[in-house]
């Protein structure tokens, strides 16, 4: 072999590689079951079974202002984050806006404590959806 199709044929070698690396990248990203935050899905984002109004009610109805917070006139939100999983399971539980020790806690109970959802849909099927709920905590009038 001359010189020239040698390093023809190695540059040739080199970007067959390559795309064969990159095939073998995109499947691996597809295969990866990651939380997606709710304003990127591409369909349906999760839901309390029942709707926006169920989930008012189960709110209203179980959250127990903590005594310190009423005494402290503390009022506000948490908002807690969660994974909503394809058969509409709540895990992975954290507050990421706090107000005070105690409602945080009454937050994750409440949280915590909730039914199944209805999972996030992405091209049909139920995905894995990342869900900011925030819970009000307000003094009674």
């Amino acid at each position: 072999m001359e010189p020239k199709s040698c390093s023809s044929l190695l540059r040739h070698f080199a970007l067959l590689a390559i795309l064969v690396m990159s095939i073998m990248v995109e499947g691996k990203a597809q295969e990866l079951e990651t939380p997606v935050k709710t304003h990127n899905l591409i369909g349906m984002k999760p839901n309390f079974t029942g709707g926006e109004d169920s989930l008012r009610q189960y709110l209203k109805r179980n959250l127990v202002y903590p005594s310190t917070a009423l005494e402290k006139k503390i009022e506000g939100s948490v908002i807690v984050q969660f994974v909503v999983e394809k058969e509409g399971d709540l895990t992975n539980f954290h507050v990421v806006k706090g107000l005070s020790p105690d409602c945080e806690q009454e937050a994750l109970r409440l949280v915590k404590g909730m039914p199944k959802w209805e999972p996030g849909i992405q091209r049909g099927n139920p995905v894995l959806a990342q869900f900011d709920l925030p819970i009000k905590f307000e003094l009674p009038k």
